[in-house]
Formats: structure tokens, C-alpha cells, sequence
């Protein structure tokens, strides 16, 4: 009898439960699937991920013999925020000057750094490439190593961000010739938000150069949306259409068993944001917008209710000493379950992605779970791929450009349907079938045969 060797695949991913990290999610879901196609999933992770929240019950949706290395990481960024108490960014008071049109508002300068200061940050973006993540190289290619040996692996998988996943990938396909495929849940150099770093000349063509080593040493390159896919491509003409593939997020029929239905009108009514803020990603013009709607709609002051559920990292300073603030409500991480009920549990939801062109090809994961819901969406996003999806599954109103007009008409409508309202709004689960997770996972599963066999 012949006894047949399991195919084995390395899931590198430096963001990984108990990390509650927008980015686990599409990582726990192949995990999830791979198995049903023949894939057996080994993680190499980190033992404490910085500046992630935390959710234990995402465990449970992985394999119960799923093999987990965890490897150290010795990153001079979390020790100096351990030591001083500091973390990453201080409170945020006024539109940056990154918002992407998310506000027309001029930022006041930022005071200006000391010499010292300027010669810290310049070695910061200089050091720090790809990222900051990039102390943890050198652990997670011993563990890696450890990994490979031990589980009899057939295909590295990195994903990212942090690019620096994509590193460790490279390196142990390097020394061990194991076949790399990397996965792009966002772009490395190619992102919306690149420009952000403000890295200096060297360090960007240094980036640029570890990208390219890492795409040529790859069999495949998987994105999140095909407007990545294209961009790869145009950037990257050296590498074959056919391995550059589209594996976009989606949504998996287990994570919603559980959903709590409204089982009456909410006695507000209910904005909700689901997820992080930062850079394009901020509340500002979202705020003047309300603020233009309470102008023609006073009234609405104390009957309405704003929730952001996610890292808010300073954005709630925002509300201070205005009207909004006993409106809005920073309630911080929560469980996935119980975030998952509150989408439900909402009159509309609200999207922030910014209106740069920058951001045309991204879908943010967050948008398939809106769509999902049947509830009306407000999304601040450009004329571009989540736009569209919105216009397909007509789910809302997509703000393509700063109209506070537009915004102010879309709330007057919800509002005025939910004062009409007698009872919780209808729910169901709709879950269209291109957004499978075990589809997708399919696909990733013959990228893997097709990079093993090549």
C-alpha cells in the first residue's frame, strides 16, 4: 500500500491570531480551506505581533492540528515604546495633511522637529526597510528553516503586509529551494500610502530593489483586487502575465451562524464604522459633513448615534468641544462575532477609504461584509473598484469627490426612513457566491500545485 505524502505549504505571516489584525482574516480562511484541497497549512508567525489588538476566538476557526511556529522578534521600535510608554503616534487634533480630499481644511503645520529629531526620523526611514518588522527577519528565518525541515514543506506562501514577510519568504526559498509564492493583501512599494514613509532616495530604491528580488525569486504573485494585478503587471513587464493572479477577499458562511438580528428599532439612529483609522482612512470630512447635516436637520442632534468600532489611534480627540462629541462613540476592538452583529445592528455603514485616485484599486475586506448585510453603505471612496462594487450589489451611496451636499442629502434620506421606521429593520445574510472563501481558497490551492510542479 502506497503511502502518500501530504502536500505541505509554509503560511508566513507575521499578522496572525491571536492578532486581531484586518489582514488575519484572509490568512485564517486559507488556512481553513487549504486542507479541502489537498494543502496541508504550516504557520511561521511571530510570538507577540506589535500594535495589534487581540481576539483568542479566532483560534478556534484554525485546523486543530495545525502546526504554529512562533518564532522572537527583537524590534527596537516596540522596546523604546515599552521602555517610555510611548506608542507609535500621539492624538490626532486636525486633519492631516495626507487626508487624500478627506478634508478641505489646510492642517496647520506641525511643529518643527529639533536637529536631533530630524537626524532620528531620517535614519528611521533609512534603517527601517521595508518596514519596521525587519528585526524579525533573522528569527523567523532560523524558525523558518527549523519549519521546513521538520514539516517536509513543498511551498512557501508569504503575505503582507509587513513586506517583510516577503523577506523571510525569500530567504528560505533561497537557501532551501523551496518553490515562493507571495500574496499582496496590499502593495509594497506600488501602495496608496507609500509616499507617507517619506523615505529618502536610497531607501526607496533599496525598497524597490528587495520588492523586485522578491517577485523574481517568486513562482507566483497572488493580489487582493485586479487593479493590483494590473499594477503589478505594468510595473513588473519581466514577469509572465500568468503568474501574476487575482485572489480577492471574501466572506465564509461559518462567520455569520451566530449573528444577533435586531429584534426592535433602534432607539438612535445608527451609523456604524468597522475598522482602523489612519492616514487617507480618517473621520474629518466625514464630521463636517454630519455637521452640515445637523444644519438643516437640528433636531437630529439627539436622536442619532455614531459608533467607529477599531484602532482609533488618536482620531478620537476629534470630537472634543463640539456638538458631535455626545454623538460619536469610540468603543474600541471587539470581538469578530460580536462586530459582526453590530453590522446588523445598524442604519447605515459608514466607509472610509479617502478620494485620492491613489486608492482606486483597493477593496477594503470590510466592504464584502458590508454588502452582505443588505444595509444602506456611505462610502467616501474614488471612482474605482469599490465604487463599482457598491454600484453592483446597489448598497448605497459611493461619495466619489468632498460634497457635502451629497452626504447631507444621503443622511436626510436614511434618517427620515428610519423615523418612519416601526420596527428593526429586515435582516437576513446575503452572500453572494463570488465571495466564497472556499472558492478562493480552491484557487490558491492549484497556484500551489502549479508553483510545486514548476
Amino acid at each position: 500500500m502506497t503511502n502518500t505524502k501530504p502536500k505541505k505549504a509554509l503560511i508566513v505571516a507575521y499578522a496572525f491570531p491571536p492578532s486581531a489584525a484586518v489582514g488575519v482574516y484572509r490568512v485564517i480562511k486559507f488556512c481553513k480551506y487549504l486542507p479541502q484541497f489537498g494543502w496541508e497549512p504550516v504557520v511561521l508567525t511571530v510570538e507577540h505581533a506589535v500594535s495589534y489588538s487581540k481576539d483568542e476566538s479566532l483560534l478556534e476557526q484554525l485546523p486543530k492540528d495545525m502546526k504554529i511556529y512562533r518564532s522572537k522578534d527583537s524590534s527596537p521600535i516596540s522596546w523604546y515604546e515599552k521602555k517610555t510608554g510611548r506608542g507609535p503616534m500621539g492624538p490626532v487634533t486636525a486633519p492631516p495633511a495626507d487626508s487624500s480630499g478627506q478634508s478641505d481644511k489646510p492642517a496647520p503645520p506641525p511643529p518643527a522637529p529639533s536637529l536631533l529629531g530630524r537626524i532620528k526620523g531620517y535614519l528611521r526611514r533609512s534603517i527601517f526597510t521595508p518596514d519596521d518588522n525587519i528585526f524579525w527577519t533573522p528569527y523567523a528565518v532560523r524558525t523558518g528553516l527549523k519549519a521546513i525541515k521538520e514539516e517536509g514543506i513543498d511551498v512557501i506562501f508569504t503575505t503582507s503586509p509587513p513586506a517583510t514577510s516577503h523577506l523571510v519568504g525569500w530567504w528560505l526559498s533561497f537557501l532551501t529551494g523551496t518553490p515562493l509564492v507571495i500574496d499582496f493583501r496590499d502593495l509594497w512599494t506600488q501602495n496608496a500610502g507609500y509616499h507617507l514613509k517619506n523615505k529618502p532616495g536610497p531607501a526607496r530604491f533599496y525598497d524597490r530593489f528587495l520588492e523586485k528580488r522578491c517577485m523574481k525569486r517568486s513562482k507566483f504573485i497572488v493580489t487582493a483586487t485586479d487593479g493590483f494585478t494590473d499594477l503589478v503587471r505594468n510595473k513588473n513587464p519581466y514577469k509572465p502575465e500568468d503568474q501574476i493572479v487575482t485572489i480577492t477577499n471574501g466572506l465564509d458562511p461559518d462567520d455569520f451562524s451566530s449573528v444577533e438580528f435586531p429584534t426592535e428599532k433602534n432607539d438612535k439612529f445608527t451609523i456604524l464604522y468597522l475598522g482602523s483609522l489612519y492616514g487617507a482612512r480618517n473621520p474629518f470630512f466625514f464630521f463636517e459633513a454630519v455637521e452640515h447635516f445637523l444644519d438643516r436637520r437640528p433636531e437630529a442632534a439627539d436622536r442619532m448615534q455614531i459608533d467607529f468600532v477599531g484602532g482609533a489611534t488618536g482620531y478620537e480627540h476629534a470630537t472634543t468641544g463640539n456638538r458631535l462629541e455626545k454623538i460619536v462613540r469610540w468603543l474600541g476592538h471587539v470581538p469578530q462575532k460580536k462586530a459582526l452583529s453590530l453590522l446588523w445592528q445598524s442604519d447605515v455603514l459608514l466607509l472610509l477609504l479617502g478620494f485620492g485616485a491613489t486608492h482606486t484599486t483597493v477593496i477594503p475586506a470590510k466592504l464584502f461584509e458590508y454588502i452582505a448585510t443588505g444595509r444602506p453603505i456611505l462610502a467616501f471612496v474614488p471612482e474605482g473598484q469599490s465604487s463599482a462594487l457598491i454600484e453592483k450589489y446597489d448598497r448605497g451611496a459611493a461619495i466619489t469627490s468632498p460634497d457635502k451636499d451629497k452626504v447631507a442629502d444621503f443622511l436626510e434620506k436614511q434618517f427620515d426612513a428610519w423615523l418612519k421606521q416601526e420596527g428593526p429593520l429586515p435582516s437576513k445574510i446575503d452572500l453572494p457566491e463570488e465571495f466564497d472563501r472556499r472558492a478562493k481558497t480552491r484557487r490558491l490551492a492549484e497556484v500551489f500545485d502549479a508553483a510545486r510542479g514548476r
